[in-house]
C-alpha cells in the first residue's frame, strides 16, 4: 500500500498534543522523506527540536522550510526566535522584522513585537525598545503590561516624567499590580518627588517580592521629607533583613545623630527664641505679619513669620510645589526692610538643582506660619 506524507504529518501532530516528541520527530521525518518539500513538516520537526534544546538542528530545519517557501511565516518567527536563543541577535531581529512585514495574525504580530522589544532591552538600546512597546501600546491598548514595559524603558534614558505616564496608564488598567506603583514610586523618587512616592509605596503590600527594596527607598524618601521616626522605622526593617547592608546602617546612624543635634539645637533655641520674641514689636501668632506688603513670603517686605531660626528648617523642608515636588533651598544670608522690624533671612529656593526664586523667612515670631508662598504648599 503506498504511503501518504500526510498520514504520517497528522501522526505527528497527534504525538505532539501527547507530548511524545521523539515519535513526533519521526512521523515529521518519514513524510520529509516521502515529500521532499513538504514545508510544515521541516518547521514542525524544526520546533520540536527546539524544545528538546537542539537549537543548531532546529535551525537546519528552519532553514529547509525557507528555501522551499522564503515567505512561510512560523519559520520566519521561530528562527527568529531559535537565532534569539543563541544570542544572534541581528539575524534573530532581520527575521522578526520579515515577520512583521507580512503577517496579518495581531497575536503573532504582537509576539514578535515582544520579542523584538526584549532583544533591545537586552542590547540596552532603549530608544529603539521605547519604538517597539510603543507598538504594542497601539495593537493592545487595554494591556496594562505593555506600557509597563515602555515605563521601564523611559526609566532607563532617565525621561522619569514619560515613565510616570506610562505606568498612570498602567495602573488605570490594572490598579492592584503592586509592581506598577513600584516602578511608578522610584520615578516619582527620581525626580525628587518624595511625597508621591511615599504614596505609592505606601499602597504596596508587604508580600510583594522586592519589598525591602521598596522599604529603603522609603526609608529615604521620608528623610528627604524631614519624617525621621517614619525613616528609621523602614531602615531598621531592611536592616532586620540584610544585617550587614553598611549604606543601611550609615543612614540609621545618621538619622539618630541628627535627632541628638536637633534636640540639643532645640534647647539652646528656645531660650534665645523667647527672648528673640520678646524683643520684637511686631511679634505675631498669625499666619502672615500684619505689617507686611507685596507677595507672601517672596518680597522682603512681606516674609514668612516663623518661631525661632530652627524652625526655618523645619518651614522649609515642608515646603512643596503646587505639583507637590520637593525642593532644595540655600541660605544666602540676612537683609533689613523698612515697614519689617527685625532681620529677614534669604533662602535660595531649587528643583532639580534649577534656581527658581527666593523665600523670606523672618524668625522672631510667637508661631510658625502655616501659609505657603504663591506657587508652593506645605506638607503636614
Amino acid at each position: 500500500m503506498k504511503e501518504i506524507p500526510e498520514e504520517y504529518y497528522k501522526t505527528g501532530k497527534k504525538e505532539i498534543e501527547n507530548r511524545n516528541f521523539d515519535k513526533a520527530i519521526e512521523n515529521f521525518s518519514k513524510a520529509i522523506d516521502l515529500k521532499k518539500d513538504y514545508v510544515e513538516a521541516y518547521c514542525n520537526r524544526g520546533i520540536l527540536y527546539s524544545e528538546k534544546g537542539d537549537i543548531n538542528e532546529a535551525l537546519l530545519n528552519y532553514n529547509k522550510a525557507l528555501e522551499i517557501n522564503p515567505n512561510f511565516i512560523l519559520a520566519l518567527y521561530n528562527r527568529g526566535v531559535a537565532f534569539g536563543r543563541l544570542k544572534k541577535f541581528t539575524e534573530a531581529l532581520n527575521d522578526y522584522y520579515s515577520v512583521i512585514e507580512i503577517a496579518n495574525d495581531r497575536n503573532l504580530i504582537t509576539e514578535t513585537y515582544k520579542n523584538i522589544g526584549f532583544i533591545y532591552m537586552t542590547l540596552d538600546e532603549f530608544k529603539k525598545c521605547i519604538i517597539t512597546f510603543k507598538k504594542l501600546t497601539e495593537l493592545n491598548p487595554d494591556i496594562s503590561k505593555y506600557y509597563w514595559l515602555k515605563a521601564k524603558c523611559h526609566t532607563k534614558t532617565e525621561e522619569y516624567e514619560k515613565a510616570i505616564e506610562d505606568l498612570n496608564t498602567a495602573i488605570e488598567l490594572d490598579s492592584d499590580n503592586d509592581t506598577y506603583y513600584a516602578d511608578r514610586g522610584y520615578n516619582y523618587f527620581s525626580i525628587k518627588q518624595f511625597e508621591k512616592t511615599i504614596s505609592d509605596y505606601t499602597k504596596i503590600s508587604n508580600n510583594f517580592q522586592h519589598i525591602l527594596f521598596v522599604k529603603r527607598i522609603l526609608g529615604y524618601s521620608f528623610a528627604y521629607t524631614g519624617k525621621e521616626e517614619l525613616a528609621l522605622k523602614n531602615f531598621k526593617e531592611v536592616l532586620k533583613a540584610m544585617p550587614d547592608d553598611e549604606k543601611i546602617k550609615e543612614q540609621i546612624e545618621k538619622i539618630l545623630k541628627l535627632q541628638k543635634e536637633e534636640q540639643k539645637r532645640n534647647n539652646i533655641h528656645s531660650d534665645l527664641t523667647k527672648h528673640l520674641v520678646s524683643g520684637n514689636k511686631q511679634a505675631t501668632s498669625s499666619d502672615e505679619i500684619p505689617e507686611g506688603i507685596g507677595e507672601f513670603g517672596l518680597t522682603v517686605t512681606n516674609p514668612v513669620p516663623v518661631k525661632g531660626l530652627a524652625n526655618n528648617r523645619i518651614y522649609l523642608d515642608k515646603l512643596r510645589t503646587v505639583e507637590g515636588a520637593a525642593i532644595e533651598y540655600e541660605r544666602l544670608g540676612s537683609t533689613k526692610t523698612q515697614n519689617i522690624e527685625k532681620p529677614i533671612d534669604i533662602y535660595k529656593i531649587f528643583i532639580n538643582d534649577i534656581f527658581i526664586t527666593k523665600v523670606y523667612i523672618s524668625p522672631y515670631h510667637k508661631k510658625t506660619s502655616m501659609k505657603a508662598p504663591k506657587g508652593f504648599q506645605l506638607i503636614s
